[in-house]
């Protein structure tokens, strides 16, 4: 993957409005070798830096990316901070949970627990007046426990967030998103069953996406904790 990107760079790199979601796969690719460090490089040089606007799209990249690199423990220095303010700049009423989801992930490595549950908050209240809007159901059956996890995840309720997660993981398609996006999610589940000492469980998951991901290391290098 790293390959295929690098060797067609002048395709994508500029020009493009999806340059930034190419450059999030790229990364993605690095993360998988866990080069943290290349990863980062991807980061400041494509998906958010200075020159950024606040476009929710690559916002999203942008929280998924960070996500996944503070369950490694990997210290991203202010990033979390610049992104969310950019989502605080957003905010709105509910129309879309999948970009919900991804400001809280902003929130809280921003360290701003309390815009995070504020989000949460208008969530929980915006459900209690059914909608015949996909929304509504997308925030329902998997917007909310998600974002509700990620908070307890940051809390260190282990045990909790994965709970909340375990009716959700099988379903996660209902908020859109592709695989890869979606992954962010299924990733902070396995860590929270490993944190919570639901070893088995995550075994069990970590065999399966080996089976799909043969060379995936960082299916093994967790399945080696486990």
């Amino acid at each position: 993957g790293v390959d295929f990107l690098d060797a067609r760079k002048s395709a994508w790199e500029s020009g493009t409005f999806l340059n930034v979601h190419i450059a999030w796969h790229n990364a993605l690719f690095l993360l998988e070798r866990q080069d943290w460090t290349g990863a980062l490089v991807i980061y400041d040089q494509f998906i958010r830096n200075q020159d950024s606007g606040n476009v929710a799209m690559e916002m999203l990249d942008a929280a998924a990316l960070l996500w996944r690199l503070h369950l490694e423990g990997v210290d991203v220095g202010p990033r979390w901070h610049s992104l969310a303010d950019g989502w605080a700049a957003k905010r709105d009423e509910p129309w879309y949970v999948f970009n919900d989801i991804h400001a809280v992930m902003a929130y809280i490595g921003g360290h701003r627990r309390d815009d995070a549950a504020s989000v949460i908050d208008t969530l929980e209240q915006y459900l209690q007046t059914p909608s015949p809007r996909s929304n509504w159901e997308m925030t329902k059956r998997v917007g909310l426990p998600v974002c509700r996890a990620l908070l307890q995840h940051a809390d260190g309720d282990f045990t909790t967030a994965a709970a909340t997660l375990d009716p959700v993981v099988e379903h996660l398609a209902l908020f859109g998103g592709s695989h890869a996006q979606r992954d962010v999610v299924l990733r902070t589940h396995i860590d929270a069953l490993m944190k919570s000492g639901r070893n088995e469980e995550a075994r069990a998951r970590l065999e399966t996406r080996l089976v799909d991901r043969p060379r995936s290391m960082w299916a093994k290098i967790r399945l080696a904790r486990v």
